[in-house]
Parts: structure tokens; sequence; C-alpha cells
């Protein structure tokens, strides 16, 4: 397992077990065997996840060349999916896109002010659009510096 906190948090590498990753930007362009949660300004995964990806952020994307073998959470002011996903789907954000590249092996839940579905995603499952629970708070990831100072 990994757990990592940074202004830009870039795993390339094999993360054998579980990541949890929090920072201004997080990108998981790796191999994860276990599952993910992870929070930033953006984040995006392009690598492979084994287990089920939780994400928060301003910006939530799963690019092409990503492949999730779990249950996919996505909550941001944009969320957008281009990978591949064997598993459920469940989108929240202000705008929500499903691009032409995507394929999902399960159901798609969404929730959105704005949606795009791509007439050429591959979608296995039924799409169900359901109401907003209050809609995106924007929320900013600050950067600080701590001092400890001896007495």
């Amino acid at each position: 397992d990994l757990e990592v906190t940074a202004g830009d948090v870039v795993v390339a590498g094999t993360v054998d077990g579980d990541l949890t990753a929090t920072g201004g930007s997080v990108t998981v362009s790796g191999d994860v065997t276990g599952d993910v949660t992870a929070t930033g300004g953006a984040v995006i995964i392009e690598g492979t996840v084994e287990g089920d990806p939780a994400a928060t952020g301003g910006e939530v994307r799963v690019r092409e060349a990503a492949s999730i073998g779990g249950v996919v959470e996505a909550t941001g002011e944009t969320v957008t999916v281009d990978g591949t996903i064997e598993g459920d789907t469940r989108l929240d954000g202000e705008s929500v896109a499903v691009g032409p590249t995507a394929m999902i092996d399960g159901d798609l839940t969404y929730s959105a002010d704005e949606t795009t579905i791509s007439d050429d995603a591959d979608i296995t499952g039924t799409v169900t659009e359901t109401e907003r629970e209050g809609g995106w708070h924007r929320f900013r990831i600050c950067r600080c510096q701590i001092s400890l100072m001896r007495p």
C-alpha cells in the first residue's frame, strides 16, 4: 500500500496494493493492484487500476489509455471518461462527459448540470441519470509551508 501527499503526485511505477493520494494534482500513469482513493485539484488516471478508484477533484479524468478493473466513483467540477472500465461507473459533476473511446462494462449512473455521452461510447449496462444532491462545491488545494522551531 502507498499513502502520499504532495503538491503534485505522479505515480508512474507499480503500487502493490491500495493507493491513497492527495495533492494539487494527482496523476496515476503506472499500475495499481488495489483500490485508489485520490483527491486533488486535478485527478488524472491514465494507467491500470485493478481495484476500485474513488476520485474527487476540480477536474477528474479517466484518459483513453486507462484500464480499470473495478467500480469507478468520480466527483468533480468536470468529470471525463475516455478509458476502459470493467465495472459500474458513478459520476457526479457540474460537467460530465463520456467520450467516444470510453468502454464501460457495467452500468453508468451520473448526475450533472451538463452531460455529454458520445454515441460511440461502448456502455454494456444501463445508463441512469440521477438528481444532483446539493451540487458541486468548489474547493482549493492549498500549498503551505510549515516550519518547526524549537523554543
